[in-house]
């Protein structure tokens, strides 16, 4: 079965990229309550003592998101033609 690379990738970089949206409009949105969250999934405590110091603002968040998209999107095309590549074998 060979898989579209393009499309795994452009398919992974837009979850990754509203993924990526969604959980730094949480930081900007509530900040204290998102670093409690983190800290507690990671096993690091009191990281909420850095909320007053997070400045995130509307391009942050879309940059941020691009270059997660992006990212996704390379390290996913590449899987998917190392994945092709193996199958012609």
């Amino acid at each position: 079965m060979k898989i579209d690379a393009c499309r795994f990738g452009l398919a992974g970089a837009i979850t990754m990229s509203l993924v990526c949206g969604f959980f730094a409009t949480m930081l900007k949105l509530w900040p204290a309550g998102s670093l409690k969250l983190i800290g507690s999934i990671h096993f690091v405590s009191g990281l909420e003592l850095f909320a007053p110091f997070i400045n995130i603002s509307l391009v942050s968040i879309i940059v941020g998101a691009l270059a997660h998209g992006v990212f996704v999107f390379a390290l996913l095309w590449a899987m998917a033609m190392i994945y092709n590549h193996l199958q012609k074998n």
